[in-house]
């Protein structure tokens, strides 16, 4: 539940401590601009934000909720442990699967 933001404070408390690579992928049903994420940005990428891509764009514009065409799924990667080389949706024919088209994030390990 989303509505107050709290369960993002709680999602930060009990994942790995910064040390360690984590990643935090799912469908948040909100927003890229929603304040409420505003709390991950001090330790997580968000990989589809990041990259100025033909395939991100395509992300951003499309979405990844098929109704509404809203970006609502996301892979968060921290930023100490990884960077991203590539951001895209599915395969078109394989789009109507479900009403989330699925979102692919490619990664490597920061240095």
């Amino acid at each position: 539940d989303l509505k107050d933001g709290r369960s993002i404070h709680e999602i930060l408390k009990a994942i790995s401590p910064p040390d360690v690579p984590t990643l935090l992928i799912g469908d948040f049903n909100i927003t890229p601009e929603d304040k409420r994420l505003a709390p991950l940005a001090a330790r997580f990428i968000d990989t589809c934000a990041v990259l100025d891509t033909a395939s991100a764009k395509e992300v951003r514009k499309r979405g990844t909720f098929a109704a509404s065409k809203r970006r609502i799924d996301y892979v968060f990667a921290d930023k100490a442990h990884f960077t991203v080389k590539a951001a895209r949706l599915g395969a078109a024919p394989h789009r109507k699967a479900s009403d989330h088209i699925a979102y692919i994030a490619e990664l490597g390990f920061a240095n």
